[in-house]
């Protein structure tokens, strides 16, 4: 590995600048100095380059690199570009923990404004994304494992949902969509559904106490309070909830534990989903966005 230490002088202006680079045609290479960057964006590129060594390793570059830069006086000479010495330190650099350490505890709590948030968002707009699908696929996990367990503001789903009041989706998004449901997706999400079938054939069998009707899937719709016996067709009231339990023990994502009734009711409170939360209580899932519950029959 070569690395050319060299002086870049400018035709135009005279403006010089000491620099160092690993590509293999210096003469090209137009320097990375922001004030010899900036001069380069306004005068143009119009320069004679001279190599001044040719080094095998940063210890030379480094050596006579402050070795040119005190014999010239490159950073308060008006004649240089050079804000600091050349000592070989330039380019992309190793992080060590310490440092990455310093970094996050800058960042931590940071919260970034509206007009911050357009602006990033307008400098990222029409980058390619050059990452590889496992880094994109590790990106996301760790997304997802840093949102688990977040409580969204109450009222959240309703703004979502009138905030998509009216949109229609492209013939593009249609055919993502399709093309997730990959053979693998559909053959869990079967045996999820297969698991759920047969954990509904073990639950307890209710009888009727006004007409004698037994079963153990929705019979609150049309049973019990909404007996035909007690009640006529036109005024039977559907239940607000299925199930067959007659409460539910819930933990939050904070350790709180609460005694619920009404899980839609409650899902519908605090932003969760209660098919989500159902999957939880029948333990085919772990939790819900960090939500924890348990049936009581």
């Amino acid at each position: 590995m070569t690395i050319y230490l060299y002086k870049k002088t400018h035709n135009k202006t005279g403006l010089q600048y000491l620099g160092k680079t690993k590509q293999q045609d210096p003469h090209t290479y137009q320097g990375s100095g922001t004030r010899w960057g900036q001069h380069i964006k306004k005068h143009g590129y119009d320069v004679t380059t001279e190599i001044l060594k040719e080094c095998s390793t940063h210890e030379e570059v480094k050596e006579w690199g402050g070795y040119y830069s005190k014999l010239w006086n490159v950073v308060e000479s008006r004649d240089w570009a050079n804000l600091k010495e050349e000592c070989g330190d330039g380019g992309a650099q190793i992080m060590t923990v310490e440092y990455k350490e310093k970094i996050a505890a800058a960042m931590k709590g940071r919260i970034f404004t509206e007009e911050h948030l357009k602006k990033l968002s307008l400098a990222h707009k029409g980058h390619a994304d050059y990452r590889t699908p496992e880094t994109k696929a590790e990106a996301a996990r760790k997304a997802s494992a840093k949102l688990k367990g977040v409580k969204k503001p109450k009222g959240f789903g309703e703004k979502v949902r009138q905030a998509n009041l009216g949109k229609k989706m492209t013939v593009e998004a249609k055919e993502k969509m399709r093309l997730a449901w990959t053979p693998e997706r559909r053959a869990a999400q079967a045996a999820r559904t297969k698991k759920l079938n047969a954990d509904r054939k073990h639950r307890p069998i209710l009888t009727c106490p006004h007409c004698g009707k037994q079963g153990n899937v929705a019979m609150n719709r049309s049973h019990f309070d909404n007996c035909h016996i007690i009640k006529p067709k036109g005024v039977r009231l559907r239940t607000t909830s299925r199930s067959r339990p007659i409460g539910y023990i819930v933990t939050s994502p904070e350790r709180e534990i609460t005694t619920i009734d009404n899980l839609r009711e409650f899902c519908r409170n605090h932003s969760l989903n209660s098919g989500a939360m159902v999957e939880v209580s029948l333990g085919n899932r772990k939790h819900h966005k960090g939500w924890t519950i348990t049936r009581l029959l």
